[in-house]
Order: C-alpha cells, then structure tokens, then sequence
C-alpha cells in the first residue's frame, strides 16, 4: 500500500532555482524536505525549549528520518505548459550593496522562468511524490501536519498547498505520467535517459543546521554581520555553505523505459473458484472444510485443469492446454493451477489479501500475462458457467461442487510485509515423486535391437511404430 504526498500549485506555476541559478522544471525530494524542516521550527517550534506548538521533537525527528535516504518510489509529473513567452527582462537581482553606492546593478534574464503545469486537483492530476510502504500511522499524522504548515515550494511566489495520501492510487489516466526510480546510479553514464533529481541522506537535518548556523552567525558585540557586496560575491557565499554532504542525485525513468526494462509479473490475473460443497456435505456456518493430503494436490489440479478443457470445447486456448505446433514459438509460461484448501488458509491466511482471505477453500487459476485478451475472456466465462457443476478426482475421494469466480489481481496476492520484518519463501510440498518410470537407456537400446532384427525377419506388411515407452508394436 503506497503513501504519497501531492503538491497542488493554486497560481497553476512552480518557480525554483537550483544551487547554480537554473531553473528548475519540477522541484526535488530535496527541496521538499527543506521546506518540510523549515515548517518544523517557523510553525511547530522545533528543537525550541518549552515549545507547546502540537508536535513534540521526537516526532519531528522521526517523521525527518523517514524521509532521510528514502526517495520516492515513483512520481507523478503534471504536464508543463509551454510559456511561448522570450522577452528578457533587467531585473534588480536583490544583491546587498554597499551603502555608499545605493545603486543596484540590473541583470539581463528571461522574463518567465516559472514552469506552468496543467494541473486537475479532482481528479488527482497534480505533482505527487509516491513511497511503496507506508510509515507509521504516527509519522504519517506528522508528515500531514509539516505538509499543512508549508506556504510555497520554491521562490515565494509559487504557492503551493501540500497533502498526505495514505493507501494511494494512481488516477486512472495517469500511467504515461508515473516515472520510476532507477535502480541504477544517477551518476553512471551522463548518456542516460531520465530526470535526476536530489533527495536527502541519512544527516541531512544536522547538516542543514550547520548550514543555516554558518550563512547566519550571530553578531557580536557593535560588530555588524558580513554585507555581500556583488553578484559574484554573493553566488561564492552561498556555495561556501551549500550543504551537498548529505544530498544525492536519483534517476526516474519514463514510463515507455519502465516499460521495456521492468520485470514482468509471470502471471498478472488469477482467477478464484471457490468451493461450495465437499461430498454433498452442507457447509458449517457458511464454512467449507477441504484438506486433500499433499500428495493429491496435483491429481486435484489436473482433474480441474481437463475439467476446464472440456467446458472449453473445440479449438481451446494454447495457454490453457499446454500443446504447441513442432517450431512454433513457446511462452514461457502457461495457465498455472494453484491448490488453496483449508489448511493453507489456516497457516497463511494472515498474510494473504482480505479478498483471498476471506473466501472459501477453492482453485487459483493463475493466468499469463501474456495470453491473449480474447482467451482470458473466454475462460472466464468458461469458471463462470462451472458454477454449480461437480467436479470428479477419484472413486475413493470426495467430490466437489464448484461455486463463485472471482478476478484476482495475481501480482499482489501477499499483503506487505511489515516494517523491520522479512518474508522467507519456502515450497509446498517440498519435492513432487515423479509418477513415471524413468527408462533403462542401455535396455532401450537392447530392445531397440531385437526387435528391429525380429521385425527384418517377420517382413511386417504395415510399418512398425514406437510408442511413448519405447517398446516396439509389430502387426
């Protein structure tokens, strides 16, 4: 479940420079931790003695700590507007000068440098930094509480009105706005594609403390602060105390390079058929008990798996039968059957998803996800139609009636594992007999001999065929 905090711009632009005067299209990870700090001590009173202002220290602390050496997973970008616009304009660059020479230099920039976005705050379309695992429900109510406090990111004029998001989601028409962070180093090949941007590291709040401290001493006595007299003077000041210790670049891909590079989920859909009745058996308390041994569970899959060919009928799905034409191209993976029964519902059932958890015993249809829309349409009216029908293992074993499908997001199935915790994976059952003998290869090729010499001498009228065992029929 993702945590996001989104940044919706009234005045419909951003204005920031970076540390060597650019201007920047999108402010940083960066930047909005500073802005988050300097709410900290202008509104909550942080690290001030006897500050009653609704947040206590350690929970500033902590919620900075969070953010500290965790970039967002992935971030929204609204699309820029162009401003059409290349008048230059003679500023007064707000250079402190000499009282001597109250006149101010003018320098030539362009007259608009903000960036304007093309924002719908309904519907979601905004800035927006997103983090795959949630904090805490305490770091998050302090995250919302700094994020109330900011006034603007970047120069004052770009106001900004800053948000939480718990258990985000993606607006639906969002997907070729998401860009994703690399797992690659920002710094690797200058050649590669993508946006980098600053996030703080581990340190960072105490380095901006030194920082602020330095470019903001403490006069002493009659003796005046250091007036910076020119441009020149004022950019070596501001690099003499640029905190870039504990600051680090990160790459975001677009999404048609996630696209290409990203890991694919084996199997993207599933579908749950549960199970209504075990042997004409009534369910106790709406429950249904079914615990086949271990060592049925692939006759169970197999019985289901012809079951779901036969509802087919003509001409059914590759990925579902498994067979290909000799030299056709074979997908690496087919339509998978997963045995979800009581007891593992019983063991795991913590972990899995409310909407797996909660249902009765039953099938997991797993599908891959690359098999063709038509076919996964078609085999989900085929579960559909299974409603109510039995399904047969053995003589000797009982029988089921199958009950409602259900489309399951298949990449997902788990829920996240909680923080400072680790998900070891184990297989169940740990080894599957193989049910085939293996053949003797040098009493194949003994067979293969005598009986080709007794079949020269037989002179069969019709061709001597090899069945699947390797034993040799002569008619």
């Amino acid at each position: 479940m993702a945590f996001a905090i989104s940044a919706f711009f009234p005045l419909g632009f951003y204005q920031g420079s970076d540390s060597g005067g650019r201007p920047e299209s999108y402010p940083s990870p960066s930047r909005l931790y500073s802005a988050l700090v300097s709410a900290a001590y202008l509104t909550f009173g942080f690290e001030t003695p006897n500050a009653d202002c609704g947040l206590t220290d350690e929970q500033i602390h902590a919620a900075l700590d969070w953010l500290e050496g965790n970039p967002p997973q992935e971030i929204l970008f609204p699309r820029v507007i162009s401003a059409g616009n290349k008048a230059v304009a003679y500023r007064n660059k707000g250079n402190v000068q000499d009282r001597k020479k109250p006149k101010d230099k003018k320098s030539p920039a362009a007259a608009y440098i903000a960036t304007a976005y093309k924002q719908h705050p309904e519907s979601g379309m905004v800035l927006t930094w997103v983090w795959h695992e949630n904090p805490s429900s305490e770091i998050a109510r302090t995250l919302s509480s700094l994020c109330g406090e900011v006034p603007y990111l970047g120069e004052a004029c770009s106001v900004v009105e800053l948000r939480t998001h718990e258990d985000y989601g993606f607006p639906v028409d969002a997907g070729k706005y998401v860009w994703t962070l690399s797992t690659d180093s920002a710094l690797t090949s200058i050649f590669k594609k993508g946006k980098v941007f600053s996030f703080p590291k581990k340190g960072r709040l105490e380095d901006l403390k030194q920082a602020f401290a330095a470019a903001n001493p403490a006069p002493k006595g009659k003796k005046k602060a250091p007036i910076v007299r020119d441009k020149e003077a004022e950019q070596n000041f501001l690099n003499e105390y640029l905190p870039l210790q504990t600051e680090e670049q990160a790459r975001y891909l677009p999404p048609s390079l996630q696209e290409e590079n990203a890991l694919k989920a084996p199997w993207a859909t599933a579908f749950y058929m549960e199970i209504d009745q075990v042997d004409n058996g009534r369910a106790k308390n709406g429950k249904v008990e079914w615990k086949p041994e271990e060592s049925e569970f692939v006759g169970w899959a197999v019985a289901l798996h012809r079951f779901l060919v036969r509802q087919w009928g003509t001409d059914p799905s590759l990925a579902l039968v498994g067979k290909y034409a000799p030299g056709a191209k074979r997908p690496a993976n087919n339509v998978s059957i997963q045995i979800v029964d009581s007891g593992f519902k019983e063991s795991y059932g913590q972990q899995l998803r409310k909407e797996i958890a909660e249902k009765r015993p039953g099938f997991l249809i797993l599908l891959p996800y690359d098999m063709a829309k038509a076919d996964i349409q078609k085999l989900h009216d085929v579960c559909v139609r299974a409603k109510g029908k039995t399904l047969y293992y053995s003589p000797n074993k009982p029988t089921l009636r199958l009950g409602n499908t259900t489309v399951i997001d298949a990449a997902h199935l788990w829920k996240p594992v909680a923080e400072g915790m680790c998900r070891y994976w184990t297989i169940r059952p740990m080894a599957i007999a193989e049910t085939r003998p293996v053949p003797d290869s040098k009493l194949f090729v003994w067979l293969w001999d005598m009986y080709g010499v007794i079949a020269m001498y037989l002179k069969p009228t019709q061709p001597v065929e090899k069945n699947v065992t390797g034993t040799l029929w002569m008619q």
